[in-house]
């Protein structure tokens, strides 16, 4: 058939190619493989209309033949191997090194360094039970029953029980702890944010923020005041074995407001509540109280007395002062209900209702414990700190959109009816900067006079339009009723970007009222393509008052201008879109002040294999497998008698983790030009997931002038973890990896090249115990990658490679060292 673009297919015309292509239906072969419904979903169209166009593709495509095993011997006859530096490494790779013509994957545990302050207050879970406590005392508690081991810079205890909530699997859920670890340094980083939290922790440590490409991870160290940080929207611990009644949640929080335990006993002025009380003992209990009234005060005061059986009851909250309150493990784990009716009563015992809700103790583990109660129903509560008579107070404050969220079953007090209408506890500065950024680059360019129809429709004088255009609202806060007002107008502008782009490519065809509508639908100015097709402004301005030229040549030359454009804005607004869902996944505060403060002390992590993080505090701990990464772009330069080949390298970065001064270090071990290696390292720095998919296809291009026999990305999933976030876009992220993967092995079949692509750990709960064989990526990396090493440190500064999965090697284990020349045995 001699066809070789996807647009000559029959039933394919310019819209159906277009959003093929955006989906990574970008050749014949792509088409020929697909399923009639993967390309139907994909395009809008019906599954009959797909399958002829597949079977088309099919007689089109070049899909090779059998060939004989002589034939395939001969073709690995002309695998390049490139040594790792170690000769057993090298052994564990069957004898030579990394292989070409095949993806090698590396990925490997934690790193130390990345940790949390001691009395971080942290969630976690045993035998389904979940726990609140410092991480000091839980690694003190657990280190004395499977004891300690030295681990790097500090110690480690493995553990075979815990959970935490982190993110895992795309959502926030439960997921294992392997380990728990331990570390002295002399400094670290305090945060406050706006809404009352003190995060110390490490400069390595990250916390998720956003920034000008969107939501990505920042280790505090360059972290700024006003910088968002990322907060759970709500967190579900319910144990729906539990057995307590909403009644007694309700006494229970009345009690740790108001009670006493010596004697023990509740106290309040309120007779309505005394005589609840009264009968809620004799139903309860089956005793009456002892109600006592003290009236040497302007109100009488009314003390109840509470009876042994009761005590018994409460458990250890009867034996706390009020220093030491806290919220009890039935409450913490009961039903929503159980956790407003608790709520419900401490508000009426010790509480207020007005404007604000506030809550205030003498007992920081309590103020921390009703936080949590609160992002169990999805309210972000505000720590205050205050003093009266030198005594230091915290007040947990419900303010804003979330005290209007607030509905809890008060028997006693009413709220008032306030309607919030904006709050400074809503979507800080920095979203509104990444929103006002993104509406320019794609909606919102300049259109001269014309007002712009694009992403506003109706919108009037809505405060949404006024975020995203006015630069005086950069500093305000805005809430969730105009964040998705604003998410509806990005997808309102996608929708019309490709009508425009419907229009565009039929530009040569357009009478002129089709002309004119195609001009209001632009998000630029028509002058706006004057340096990108030559024309003048004054030129192109009078198109829009005589209609387009008779010269044929010009409106071609002025419609690939304006597709390419268009193009290039629609790319950009699906990642925009994206972060818009990353944006949404999460709840948001705004660091009010950092500094780095003398410690002196030992910092915590939980080691989370599946995800890197868990809630209360922590944010995800990575090792970067960089260092062989490195090595093997100075040993493909290696002679081939050497273990190299002679050759260049492409090395794709995601996270800034190249070190041209490492490279000359292990480039003079081997007393090679430390100029001429680097030279023939090529490196690019991939700003998010589809600029890290073109700069393989730029790869492409690039072999064919330099003889490059070595791909390196560092690191493959980063970009696509942080972009896609959440469960709805996991099978996007999925989808776009799988082509990644294949373009990648693509690379290395045409040049006879060796991929080597370092990941995060994502492994089985008992990876500490076992074998890890489940990288970030699931399947899709899985499969496609050739061979896959399991790197982990070991004692006396040693590394440990395991080969988990190869085609025809079997699996073993490598112990190498990395000194300051690189790579050794």
């Amino acid at each position: 058939m001699g066809k070789d673009k996807i647009s000559d297919l029959p039933g394919v015309g310019p819209a159906i190619a277009e959003k093929l292509e955006d989906s990574g239906y970008s050749d014949m072969m792509s088409i020929a493989v697909s399923s009639p419904k993967e390309l139907s979903d994909v395009a809008d169209i019906g599954e009959a209309t797909a399958v002829k166009i597949i079977q088309a593709a099919r007689k089109t495509a070049d899909i090779g033949s059998f060939e004989t095993g002589t034939a395939l011997l001969e073709r690995r006859s002309k695998v390049g191997y490139i040594t790792t530096g170690s000769k057993s490494f090298n052994d564990l790779m069957g004898g030579s090194g990394f292989e070409s013509q095949s993806i090698t994957e590396l990925f490997g545990e934690f790193g130390s360094g990345k940790c949390t302050a001691y009395d971080t207050p942290v969630i976690y879970f045993n035998d389904e039970i979940p726990h609140l406590e410092s991480i000091e005392k839980v690694y003190e508690k657990y280190a004395g029953i499977y004891g300690e081991e030295q681990f790097d810079d500090g110690y480690l205890v493995r553990v075979p029980c815990i959970n935490v909530i982190g993110l895992a699997n795309s959502s926030l859920e439960k997921t294992q702890a392997a380990a728990i670890y331990k570390e002295p340094v002399d400094e670290i980083y305090e945060i406050k944010t706006l809404r009352g939290r003190r995060i110390r922790i490490t400069g390595q440590h990250k916390l998720l923020s956003v920034k000008e490409k969107g939501v990505t991870w920042v280790p505090a160290s360059m972290l700024n005041v006003h910088d968002p940080i990322a907060i759970p929207k709500e967190m579900n611990l319910a144990n729906n074995t539990i057995n307590i009644s909403e009644e007694e949640a309700y006494f229970i929080g009345f009690f740790v407001a108001e009670g006493s335990s010596n004697p023990l006993s509740i106290t309040n002025s309120n007779k309505k509540i005394i005589d609840w009380m009264h009968k809620f003992m004799e139903s309860r209990f089956n005793y009456t109280p002892t109600v006592r009234e003290d009236r040497r005060r302007k109100k009488i005061v009314y003390e109840v007395l509470l009876r042994n059986n009761v005590k018994e009851f409460l458990g250890d909250v009867a034996r706390t002062k009020s220093g030491s309150k806290f919220v009890p493990l039935n409450i913490l784990v009961g039903t929503n209900e159980i956790v407003k009716s608790f709520l419900a009563g401490y508000i009426e015992g010790d509480g207020y209702l007005g404007k604000e809700i506030e809550m205030t103790t003498k007992s920081k583990e309590l103020a921390s414990g009703i936080c949590y109660l609160l992002l169990r129903l999805g309210i972000q509560g505000v720590i205050r700190e205050k003093k009266l008579n030198n005594d230091l107070f915290y007040s947990v404050c419900i303010v804003g959109f979330d005290r209007d969220k607030l509905v809890l079953p008060f028997k006693f007090k009413k709220k008032p009816s306030y309607k919030t209408i904006n709050s400074k506890y809503g979507y800080p500065t920095n979203i509104i900067k990444f929103l006002q950024g993104s509406y320019k680059k794609t909606l919102g360019g300049s259109a001269g006079c014309r007002r712009k129809k694009i992403g506003r429709a109706n919108c009037g004088n809505d405060t949404f339009y006024h975020l995203l255009t006015r630069s005086r609202f950069d500093k305000k806060t805005f809430n969730e009723h105009t964040f998705k007002r604003i998410v509806k107008a990005f997808h309102e502008g996608y929708c019309d970007l490709n009508k425009v782009l419907e229009l565009a490519g039929n530009l040569e065809r357009l009478e002129y009222k089709e002309f004119r509508e195609l001009i209001e639908l632009l998000p630029f100015g028509l002058a706006y393509l004057s340096e990108k097709t030559g024309f003048t402004k004054s030129a192109l301005n009078n198109y829009l008052k005589r209609g387009l030229p008779k010269n044929n040549k010009k409106v071609l030359k002025l419609k690939d201008a304006m597709i390419n454009e268009l193009r290039m804005r629609k790319q950009f607004l699906q990642n925009i879109l994206l972060q818009l869902k990353n944006i949404d996944f999460f709840a948001w505060d705004k660091i009010k002040a950092i500094r780095r403060i003398p410690y002196n002390n030992y910092v915590y992590d939980f080691v989370v294999p599946d995800g890197h993080t868990f809630v209360g505090g922590d944010m995800p701990t990575i090792f970067h497998n960089t260092q062989i990464a490195l090595q093997m772009c100075v040993n493909v330069q290696l002679p081939k008698d050497k273990g190299g080949l002679d050759a260049h390298v492409f090395y794709i970065d995601t996270e800034n983790t190249f070190r041209p001064d490492r490279i000359k270090q292990m480039a003079e071990a081997y007393e090679l030009d430390p100029e001429e290696v680097l030279n023939k390292i090529h490196v690019a720095r991939a700003y998010n997931s589809s600029h890290q998919m073109l700069l393989v296809d730029k790869a492409k291009e690039l072999a064919k002038e330099f003889p490059a026999k070595l791909l390196v990305v560092d690191s493959l999933t980063s970009h696509f973890r942080a972009e896609f976030i959440g469960r709805g876009a996991l099978a996007d992220r999925q989808q776009k990896l799988n082509k990644h993967m294949h373009d990648l092995l693509r690379w290395g079949d045409l040049n006879n090249g060796a991929v080597v692509v370092t990941n995060q750990v994502s492994s089985k709960p008992d990876a500490f115990f076992g074998d890890p064989t489940r990288p970030i990526g699931g399947h899709i990396v899985g499969h496609t990658a050739t061979f896959r090493l399991y790197l982990r440190k070991s004692k006396g500064g040693k590394r440990i490679a395991r080969l988990i999965d190869s085609p025809h090697l079997p699996e073993g284990e490598a112990v190498f060292s990395v000194s300051e020349v690189g790579i050794r045995d």
